[in-house]
């Protein structure tokens, strides 16, 4: 029997940002994804938000243990690509997913209780994420600032 060549993806914890504050572009954002197959350079991992969260056009600079740093375009205001970097990506386990943290290219977030989850898919698998889209994020309102009277 013949070896599988396709990539299932597994979200292996819900997709979170730097800061939920709405009105405030995150500095970040964190994918945990599980690959079942590796990865090569030239393959693409896509990524699907149920809302507007990307910067369009835009680019990201993407980190994940393993793989080292590398590029992410967003194609449109709710889809990023990634670019397997030269040295490829593992495959790993939704139990131990591959965790990508990708800086820059991100909208300001949305109005507060706004709920954001995720798809993805890579050149290598054949349909979207197995197990559906993952937990996402919510927004939430900024913190209002008071100020208080001190008397002595």
């Amino acid at each position: 029997m013949a070896s599988n060549p396709y990539s299932t993806l597994t979200w292996g914890a819900a997709t979170t940002v730097s800061t939920l504050h709405t009105g405030v572009v995150p500095a970040s954002i964190t994918f945990s994804i599980g690959v079942t197959a590796a990865l090569v350079a030239g393959d693409v991992i896509s990524l699907y938000a149920s809302q507007d969260v990307f910067a369009y056009p835009g680019t990201s600079t993407c980190t994940a243990p393993g793989v080292g740093t590398f590029t992410a375009l967003s194609t449109s205001l709710s889809k990023l690509t990634l670019h397997i970097p030269s040295g490829g990506m593992v495959a790993s386990l939704k139990l131990a997913p591959t965790v990508i943290t990708c800086s820059g290219g991100l909208a300001a977030n949305l109005a507060s209780g706004t709920l954001t989850r995720f798809r993805a898919d890579s050149s290598k698998s054949i349909l979207t994420t197995a197990d559906g889209a993952d937990a996402g994020y919510t927004t939430t309102a900024a913190s209002a600032l008071t100020w208080g009277l001190q008397l002595k």
